[in-house]
């Protein structure tokens, strides 16, 4: 069975302004002019609340018409292990800079906070995610070897002031004595939180205070310097 969709158009900061993939495939689909003034970073294929597809022959939403009949436009295997709804979301990307540090909970963590706080958390899932690169992309998953992360803590001070003695400190010390299981995860959770709650300002002063660092260092970065940059 297949149907013809009309999918959504997200206009995140990070997506190109100008020609692009999804500014193209966005109009070709929707018949809808491009704004070029606004970024076009994701075309959407799926029953995602946040930009459901709708069915073009009957103007129904795709998680709608799914449920008329799940067996038929799912599959029986499908339904027997994923339930009711499309179990997937497709999406074409547009990319200009960098995206927005994510972290993605599991399945059961997923459904607990659908169900706790549904306005944030659209939906019952967890997010993993498989990308096709079409043209060049570079992308980053999930945390260097603990012994890296406690090394770039100690050569980086600007990094190490964002994170706060304290923190890197029980940090370094967790990974020196090869903490395992849930010892080690809080140390990183710790850090983790520490740098994606940090101060705006805060932020800015050890960022400009990297720059001074380096500029009056000999021509050449260290591989942490690279990566703070």
């Amino acid at each position: 069975m297949v149907l013809l969709l009309t999918c959504a158009v997200q206009n995140y900061d990070w997506g190109i302004t100008g020609a692009s993939e999804v500014r193209s495939l966005g109009e070709s689909n929707t018949g809808v002019p491009a704004d070029p003034a606004k970024p076009y970073a994701e075309l959407w294929m799926g029953t995602h609340p946040s930009g459901p597809s709708v069915v073009r022959a009957t103007g129904a939403g795709l998680r709608e018409t799914i449920a008329t009949d799940p067996a038929a436009h799912l599959g029986a295997v499908t339904l027997a292990r994923f339930g009711d709804d499309l179990p997937f979301l497709t999406k074409v990307l547009s990319v200009a800079k960098a995206l927005s540090i994510q972290a993605h909970p599991d399945k059961a963590l997923a459904a607990q906070l659908h169900a706790e706080r549904p306005e944030v958390y659209k939906d019952a899932n967890h997010k993993p995610e498989m990308t096709l690169a079409v043209t060049r992309f570079e992308a980053l998953c999930a945390f260097q070897p603990a012994a890296q992360l406690a090394a770039n803590l100690a050569a980086v001070p600007e990094l190490r002031a964002i994170v706060g003695e304290a923190v890197a400190a029980a940090f370094a010390t967790a990974t020196a004595a090869a903490a395992a299981g849930e010892t080690a995860r809080k140390a990183l959770a710790a850090v983790f939180t520490a740098v994606m709650t940090a101060d705006a300002a805060a932020v800015a002063a050890q960022v400009g205070a990297l720059v001074v660092r380096l500029a009056a260092s000999p021509p050449g970065l260290s591989p942490a310097d690279t990566l703070a940059v």
